[in-house]
């Protein structure tokens, strides 16, 4: 029997094919991330923050120190754990990536279980049939190997995140333990020692492998990691590594947040190693940048020896201490030598780069002409 549609059903059809559409693009971006979120938890993965969507931020609020972020259309997402995973923990990884495709492909199991169940109710079985697409559609974008954009970076999905993880070989992890515990020992009192790490260690030695070597996308994101591990159970010489990476981070900025924070830090790490050069350096800095110029410069003037980097930055603020006592040929004279220790730096050490370039315009000075 012929099935009569008018122009009223079919727009009837039309609205309800759309509002299925968006219903089940929603559903099945919540679903995934959802299941990344899952999925961290259940490999004990450290979940950084939650983002549904794209847009202006209509939500944000804190769950057991996980950001939850809801944007004004619940189209895309983004499941951050922190630090990126080394490769000895392949297999929580696969589990992490492989959450969010889970989650979908429930979904449309369900979905398609409905469709089979209603096929002889005309509209039911439109109205699934485009869930069951937008589904596949989710799960095909993900699983195959490729990048997609989202929040203006251009980043590997699931699928090429998981094919590199089933072909890579190399391990790091053996690479920024040895690194860490390297570090550890120069600060460490020399007794014969060796420090007993746990969980904290393991996530903090990763955290300056990760940064240094430009595995991350957002430096706030490595000092907001390097300051939350303050709370964590660390031993003294290991709370001083972690405090002379933050604040070396803190410093080798456009701008220089926080400072009070940093006058804490630096105040602590000094007193339980007084005679240490780069804590010195750290402190003599700060006091510089909190106009305490006179106890900066008598810090500075009882450093023995720095490595290149670090002279570099010392010679900035030293310069910078001139300018603000009034001395800007003194001043400029100290930050020619800075910006010819760190044109003789290797690429690793152009990470005071900002430092130098903020220096220069708090002094007035053009780079070229320096």
């Amino acid at each position: 029997m012929p099935v009569f549609i008018n122009d009223r059903t079919c727009l009837t059809y039309l609205i309800a094919i759309t509002l299925s559409f968006i219903a089940s693009l929603i559903l099945g971006t919540i679903l995934h991330e959802v299941g990344h979120a899952f999925a961290a938890r259940l490999g004990r993965l450290q979940l950084r923050e939650i983002r549904i969507g794209i847009g202006r931020i209509i939500w944000q609020f804190q769950i057991k120190n996980i950001d939850i972020v809801l944007h004004k259309y619940p189209i895309a997402g983004l499941v951050s754990i922190f630090p990126p995973l080394n490769s000895e923990r392949r297999l929580e990884k696969l589990i992490y990536l492989s959450g969010g495709l889970f989650f979908n492909f429930i979904f449309l199991s369900i979905l398609f279980y409905f469709l089979v169940a209603f096929r002889d109710h005309q509209c039911p079985n439109i109205l699934l049939s485009t869930g069951v697409v937008v589904q596949i559609s989710i799960i095909f974008i993900n699983a195959v190997p490729g990048h997609i954009y989202i929040f203006g970076r251009k980043i590997p999905n699931d699928g090429l995140q998981i094919f590199q993880i089933l072909i890579s070989r190399k391990n790091e992890t053996e690479v920024y333990r040895k690194q860490y515990l390297m570090r550890v020992l120069d600060y460490s009192e020399k007794n014969g020692t060796t420090p007993i790490f746990n969980e904290a260690s393991e996530r903090v030695a990763f955290l300056i492998y990760w940064n240094e070597n430009s595995l991350h996308g957002n430096f706030d994101d490595y000092l907001q990691a390097l300051e939350q591990e303050l709370d964590s159970d660390l031993s003294s010489t290991e709370r001083i590594l972690l405090i002379d990476a933050l604040v070396t981070g803190s410093l080798l900025r456009d701008t220089v947040n926080n400072i009070e924070n940093l006058d804490r830090w630096t105040a602590e790490a000094l007193s339980i190693r007084p005679t240490e050069d780069t804590l010195k350096a750290s402190r003599g800095s700060v006091l510089i940048e909190l106009n305490k110029v006179g106890e900066g410069l008598d810090l500075f003037s009882t450093l023995s020896s720095l490595d290149p980097f670090n002279k570099c930055c010392v010679l900035a603020y030293e310069a910078l201490a001139h300018y603000k006592m009034g001395h800007p040929g003194k001043a400029e004279a100290i930050f020619r030598q800075a910006v010819s220790e760190h044109q003789s730096l290797p690429p690793a050490g152009q990470l005071c780069t900002p430092l130098i370039k903020r220096i220069a315009k708090a002094l007035g000075l053009e780079m070229d002409r320096t």
